[in-house]
């Protein structure tokens, strides 16, 4: 039996996974100079996987379409500081209709990063974000006017304030909470994509 055949098959496959390896190095030097698209695009894979739905295309009008064929814009925003001295802590989504302004969908679920000082004071307090499930018909209500519409919100709920801090009493949901809604809506509107 000749070794010969099985080290040219090695090294065939050693060849492969050397180009894949430098493949996904190239891709991590992208997502390292562009963390805000690796958050949003973590954030979308998030409620594709809660809410059964499928991905679309970073230029489609929407993130996610249902097994209904509803629609789902996803917005994902890290903690952040309104100033260096402020104690408080925020989230600010941005371009909640698109670079252009003209994303158009059924839902927008905002996904922030949990702000541990106020764990326990959201509607749930086991998972690393806060969710917020939005009608299309809320979104621009709550937005801040401006080019391009944003919706900013501060991290505890007990101190927020403006129009956005409805979100907390309203539109904020589990993610269980989130899962059961899109499956209520696809049972009662069955389709195949």
């Amino acid at each position: 039996m000749s070794l010969k055949p099985d080290l040219q098959k090695l090294l065939a496959e050693n060849a492969k996974l050397r180009q894949e390896i430098a493949e996904l190095r190239q891709q991590l030097r992208f997502f390292d100079t562009h963390p805000t698209l690796a958050l949003g695009m973590a954030g979308e894979s998030l409620i594709a996987g809660i809410s059964g739905g499928l991905e679309t295309k970073h230029t489609a009008i929407s993130d996610i379409i249902l097994p209904d064929g509803a629609t789902i814009e996803v917005k994902t925003a890290h903690l952040s500081s309104p100033s260096l001295t402020a104690p408080t802590k925020r989230w600010q989504w941005n371009k909640i209709f698109g670079q252009t302004g003209l994303k158009s969908y059924d839902y927008l679920v905002l996904v922030g990063e949990i702000d541990e000082r106020y764990r326990y004071t959201y509607s749930y307090s086991d998972h690393n974000y806060v969710f917020f499930l939005l009608p299309y018909i809320e979104v621009y209500r709550l937005s801040i006017k401006g080019s391009p519409l944003a919706i900013v919100l501060n991290s505890n709920p007990k101190t927020a304030r403006g129009r956005s801090c409805e979100l907390f009493a309203k539109f904020q949901a589990s993610p269980d909470q989130l899962e059961q809604r899109f499956k209520v809506a696809s049972a009662l509107f069955p389709q195949n994509l």
